[in-house]
């Protein structure tokens, strides 16, 4: 072979001066992509550009380009031709969300591995940008986000049926599949002047029409409309789709949309054998863009790099997989001699270290179609898989040819291992009566784990998915352990397993948890099903019917039934022990909990039900009485400090918890003259008279029967029960025995007194967490606080939410002291202090992080959790960072400014919302702390952040008169100046700055609850006027306040349509 094969160095141009390098005037085409520019044949930008450039067109790459205007699709100039848009590798909600809709920090496709690059929806608002710069010039869109869009589709992430992607994007052509012949046949009737109105017959494309010019013979399925009404409708629909994507059994689909008719011709025929040799033989560099170097590089070309593709398509037919929509259910593969002429090629690349990650594809081990019926006679419809629920008899099943090039790869100087990590299809495999290439997998081919794909073990959650009983895994799970044995090699199975996918009951997933018992499987990543768009599985999910039967599919939508199954999936870590039980305990299968429960967790699980359990009174001769929690065997148990120099016992992380990178040294404590030196007030836990308590303990069961609809039940019925001592009301403390000042304390958290505003500095054992820096004007303020406390260093900066008087002082903060790691629910804003904040992170060489729910950080020996949010709001206040602090037997709630759909959603999750302490969400607005919500958290007293005298009468009433019937001590900074709550992991003291009456704190006349009435916020330039929750309220310069709807009208503004309905 020879040696001299070359390495290409040269991009296609990104920028107008790229352009001009070249000699052009002007290109033909610009291919937009989703991804940062990778030239490599992993990415669909790369292979489209190449492919327009070796037809002889000059093209150029605009790679992630600006979405907030369309100047950036200017960039060339105006192209010849027309735009060639995708929206990246990975559909763009995926990868910008969870599947828990929690927005993801990460994206590898795009420099430094950074999200926010690209927009929600890309493909869409690419496509519209596009039109916008050029108005009268052909846009074609393709790649995997319009594939799977391009007729009507329930769409996850809202909730609701959307029309296809045709109509939503404006795109003259969607190029649906993989995209080679379309696009070299549209470029050419393009370039001939054929106007893109008239190229209606291309296959593997869609387009939109009017009634008078369908195609003469067609299919129809039910329309938008229909669909979106009727989910009978949808699932035959659905079906009618599927059995149509066949190049030789397919016909042409139509389906109506909003106003007009989509089209969609038939699949284009896949690339044959040379076809696909000539695309990877195409001149790519196989590199990132020198423009990220800087940035960090784009993480996704590490796995890819040194990794070849040898087929494409995947006759598996897995009811929640992409692929068969996209790439297909018929196996195309390249040339054994184009295999390994790329491999040769690897071994020149100055970085190559002798390893090639992957020879595979969608499926490694599929080189040819399934069978010679597909064919001839196109694959077979109704639901039928080749694999399951046995293999077909007409199955081809030759491993022969793949283990050809992979010896031949073997032998290639200067590749030392070849590795197969693109998951193998077991079922295919031991269909196959010959053992070679098994036992060859097992010696060469092994980088000491090998990914399978069971997904399940219960016989109906496997038949909903497409895939073989688990018998069959069974048998080669064995023998590939036998085979490992022979081979004396050490290797494991890493299973992927999906939860909750339709049909998946509860019974059924700890069906699957004691089968991974019983085969000590214990999985590390685990999964639960993404309901993307188009496929199978979603429309199960959406419809909750089989559209293949029309029979009813049951389908677990809800945030506690998905917990249960997943952590069934994950049984032996602590962290999930308690939902493991309830889970047994609702399925009846207790005697499972000693097998799947370890010790550590039931022992935690067992305390944390004691805490629960009603407490020990003790009644004095006075009428006041002790409150002790029950010790072990029902007894009472004295509380007493933590031993010193470490941190309370119990409440150290379980080992399986997923914490955020720490490794920041801890900090000296301060020393007295950095203590504050204001003329504090204390209190702390002591007797409180009876009648109180039970009116509490009374008024929350009321609280929780009003919020679950229970009204004109007997409410006496309601047995009372409590946790834990009462905290007394500040006027009433000072009557009684003098506390320690807990100045001391090795844990405090303080609610500094930022006015209309909230920031809360936690310090456990040295170390230091700032939440929320109050407003711009406040950074001073707050810096000077920290600086009072001994801050020398900040372990953790959160910002709530977006909003200036969450934000605004954190920009001081950072300038002044270093921090180990900063966190928000997004990574930009449109607003100035917002900017600042991120800019101010970045000059300490840090990027703002987008933590996940479920996040755990260690402060010291406390531990801080990320409760929320749980979902995907439009509303900035419900995007708060919610968390909670854990020290000892004391716990934190931090809301920020989170609002009752937000506090709905995060009660339904099944979060652990107990505390102690409750920081009242939205200063006290009546938009948030709902009885649900407040019945969830049972919080011994209540913080609230406010301004003296604030326009917006915060506290409200409403949200005091749901305290105050709870039984909740209020403390308010607007009273109280800045609050202190210190901790020894067992009791805890409140120090505030100013004394305030028990009367002023908790009124029980409304008129003292506020000093203004709820009005309205007018906007002074636009003329619009908003509720003061409203999420689009201007800057505070331009507000103005009206006390009511009609004086709003009166000055002649509008209402605002967000807020005001």
């Amino acid at each position: 072979m020879d040696n001299s094969s070359p390495i290409y160095t040269e991009f296609l141009p990104i920028s107008r001066a790229d352009m001009e390098a070249r000699g052009w005037d002007q290109l033909d085409f610009v291919v937009v992509g989703g991804d940062a520019y990778v030239d490599h044949p992993s990415f669909g930008t790369a292979i489209i550009s190449r492919l327009l450039e070796a037809e002889g067109y000059k093209v150029g790459v605009l790679a992630q380009p600006r979405y907030s205007d369309c100047e950036d699709f200017k960039r060339f100039g105006r192209p010849k031709y027309g735009f060639f848009i995708g929206g990246g590798n990975v559909d763009s909600m995926v990868s910008h969300y969870s599947v828990a809709k929690i927005p993801r920090a990460e994206d590898e496709y795009s420099p430094g591995g950074i999200g926010g690059a690209r927009p929600d929806r890309s493909a869409t608002v690419y496509t519209r940008l596009a039109k916008e710069a050029y108005p009268d010039l052909p846009v074609i869109l393709g790649g995997l986000e319009a594939s799977l869009r391009r007729f009507a589709h329930y769409d996850y992430w809202l909730d609701t049926v959307l029309p296809s992607i045709a109509e939503d994007s404006g795109a003259d052509l969607i190029s649906f599949g993989m995209g080679e012949h379309q696009t070299v046949e549209i470029a050419r009737r393009l370039a001939a002047g054929e106007p893109v109105e008239s190229i209606t017959d291309v296959d593997g494309t869609c387009y939109l029409t009017d009634f008078d010019h369908l195609p003469e013979k067609y299919v129809e399925c039910a329309g938008f409309r229909k669909v979106a009404s009727d989910k009978v409708a949808y699932a035959r629909a659905c079906r009618i789709q599927m059995d149509n994507q066949d190049v030789v059994s397919g016909q042409i689909i139509v389906q109506k949309q909003s106003e007009k008719y989509l089209v969609q011709n038939i699949p284009a025929k896949p690339l044959v054998r040379w076809e696909l040799d000539k695309v990877y033989a195409l001149p790519y560099t196989r590199r990132y863009h020198p423009i990220y170097e800087s940035m960090g590089g784009v993480p996704a070309i590490r796995e890819v790099q040194f990794s070849i593709i040898q087929n494409r398509g995947c006759f598996g037919g897995c009811n929640f997989c992409a692929i068969q929509l996209h790439q297909g259910r018929r196996v195309t593969s390249r040339s054994a001699d184009s295999i390994v002429a790329e491999a040769e090629r690897m071994t020149h690349e100055p970085d190559f270290k002798g390893y090639i990650h992957d020879i595979g594809g969608p499926t490694a081990n599929f080189r040819f179609p399934s069978c010679r019926e597909q064919m001839l006679r196109g694959m077979c419809n109704g639901g039928k898989h080749c694999l399951a629920p046995t293999t077909c008899s007409h199955m081809i099943v030759d491993h022969s040819d793949y283990l050809k090039i992979l010896r031949r790869v073997r032998e290639l100087p200067g590749v030392k291992k070849v590795f197969i990590r693109s998951g193998i299809r077991f079922d295919y495999l031991m269909a196959d009566p010959d053992d070679t290439f098994f036992k060859e997998l097992v010696e060469y081919h092994v980088s000491g784990q090998l990914k399978v794909a069971p997904e399940h073990c219960a016989p109906n959650t496997l038949a909903y998915m497409g895939k073989p009983p688990i018998q069959t895994f069974n048998k080669f799970k064995d023998k590939f352990y036998e085979l490992s044995r022979k081979a004396g090699k050490k290797q494991y199975l890493v299973p992927y397993l999906m939860s909750s996918h339709p049909g998946s009951t509860l019974k059924d997933a700890v069906y699957l948890a004691e089968y991974l018992y019983k085969n000590h499987m214990r999985p590390e990543q685990v999964q639960d099903f993404y309901p993307t768009p188009g496929t199978v599985s979603t429309c199960m999910f959406y419809t909750g019917l089989d559209p293949y039967t029309l029979k009813p599919v049951f389908v677990e939508k809800t945030a506690e039934g998905k917990a249960l199954q997943r952590a069934l999936l994950q049984y032996y870590e602590p962290r999930n022990a308690e939902k493991v039980i309830k889970a047994l305990k609702m399925t009846h299968r207790e005697d499972l909990i000693p097998l799947l429960v370890p010790a550590e967790g039931r022992i935690a699980v067992q305390r944390s039900a004691r805490r629960a359990e009603a407490a020990d009174v003790t009644i004095h001769g006075d009428g006041t009485y002790t409150v002790r929690p029950r010790g072990k065997g029902g007894k009472p148990q004295s509380r007493s400090t933590a031993p010193a120099g470490r941190g309370p016992a119990g409440r150290q992380p379980s080992p399986g918890a997923r914490f955020a990178p720490h490794s920041a040294p801890a900090h000296k404590p301060k020393n007295n003259q950095q203590k504050e030196n204001t003329s504090w007030k204390n209190f702390k836990k002591e007797k409180v008279n009876a009648q109180t308590l039970m009116s509490r303990l009374a008024a929350l069961a009321l609280a929780a029967a009003l919020a679950l609809g229970l009204v004109g039940c007997d409410i006496s019925s309601i047995v009372p029960g409590g946790s834990g001592d009462v905290m007394p009301n500040p006027a009433a403390s000072q009557t009684g025995t003098t506390p320690s000042d807990g100045q001391d304390a090795a844990f405090q958290m303080h609610f500094i007194d930022v006015g209309q505003a909230l920031s809360v500095l936690v310090e456990c054992d040295g170390q230091f967490m700032l939440y929320d820096g109050g407003n711009v004007d406040d950074g001073s303020l707050v810096v000077s606080y920290l600086q009072s406390q001994g801050v020398e260093q900040l372990e953790y900066v959160f910002c709530s939410h977006a909003h200036e008087d969450h934000v605004g002082g954190l920009a001081a903060a950072l300038a002044c002291f270093p921090a180990c790691h900063v966190y928000s629910p997004v990574t930009e804003a449109s607003t100035k202090c917002f900017q600042d904040f991120v800019k101010y992170t970045q000059q300490q060489g840090l990027q703002v992080e987008v933590p996940a729910a479920g996040t755990v950080w260690p402060l010291g020996s406390a531990t801080v959790t990320m409760l929320g949010p749980v979902a995907q709001y439009d509303n900035t206040n419900d995007t708060s960072i919610v968390l909670r602090v854990d020290y000892g037997s004391t716990s934190f709630l931090l809301t920020g400014d989170m609002e009752s759909d937000a506090e709905r959603d995060l009660v339904n999750s099944g979060a652990n919302l107990k505390a102690d302490v409750l920081q009242v969400g939205h200063h006290g607005s009546s938009t948030s702390t709902s009885y649900i919500f407040l019945n969830a958290v049972l919080p011994e007293m209540g913080i609230i952040s406010c301004g003296v005298n604030n326009k917006y009468g915060h506290p409200h009433e409403e949200t005091l008169s749901i305290l105050r019937d709870a039984g909740v001590n209020v403390y308010r900074t607007d009273l109280l100046g800045a609050i202190v709550i210190g901790s020894d992991g067992q009791n805890y003291t409140i120090r505030t700055e100013k004394t305030a009456t028990d009367a002023e704190l908790n009124p029980t006349d409304p008129a003292a609850a506020s000093t203004a009435q709820q009005g309205y916020i007018g906007n002074v330039n636009s003329k619009k006027f908003h509720l003061p929750s409203c999420a689009n309220l201007p800057a505070e310069k331009n507000q103005i306040l009206f006390s009511s709807y009609e004086e709003a009208i009166a000055a002649g503004y509008s209402p605002c349509s967000s807020c005001i309905k």
